[in-house]
């Protein structure tokens, strides 16, 4: 996951168009923290987890309550619709790997339950959109970018910026017509 993180800011410094993976990152950590605070999850029976020794960026090693929802799952699946939206697939099915070896190793050491896991995806799949939405404002009102933003779920007007829902890319080539 460290591999994966650091390759990913790699290539946002030197290809990215957009901050709608940040401004997605921080809605999505900032309502987990806010989610934690609120409500207490106990530890799955068994749990397993303890520090191996090896240091790492993206796994905390202490006894901390982050289990809803799964931050690993979530910052992974984030990563994946990411690339995808740049059309980095090659990037995107390795990030997708790592979500399925993430999502194992949960289960496997008891770190997680599966609600725990579920909720991670559904929500950085809302909150992505949710970021892809906002990012009109960062990156064509304060960068003037407007076309090399790449796009998912919302399609940028050619000439403001402003994103619609992209409904015309689902459409058959017929019902287009």
């Amino acid at each position: 996951m460290d591999v994966m993180l650091l390759s990913f800011l790699i290539m946002f410094i030197m290809f990215w168009k957009s901050f709608r993976i940040f401004i997605a990152y921080t809605i999505f950590f900032l309502s987990r923290l806010l989610m934690q605070n609120i409500f207490f999850v106990g530890r799955p029976d068994g749990f397993l987890w303890s520090n191996p020794g090896i240091f790492s960026v993206a796994v905390p090693y202490p006894d901390i309550n982050d289990f809803f929802w799964s931050g690993h799952v979530g910052t992974c699946f984030l990563l994946v619709l990411e690339y995808r939206a740049c059309g980095w697939h090659k990037l995107s099915k390795c990030c997708l790997g790592v979500l399925i070896m993430q999502w194992v190793m949960m289960m496997v050491v008891r770190t997680h339950y599966i609600m725990d896991l579920m909720a991670g995806l559904i929500f950085s799949h809302y909150i992505f959109m949710i970021g892809e939405y906002l990012s009109y404002f960062t990156d064509v009102k304060c960068f003037g970018i407007l076309n090399e933003r790449g796009r998912e779920f919302y399609k940028p007007c050619h000439f403001c910026g402003n994103p619609n829902k992209c409904a015309v890319d689902r459409m058959h080539l017929k019902e287009k017509i």
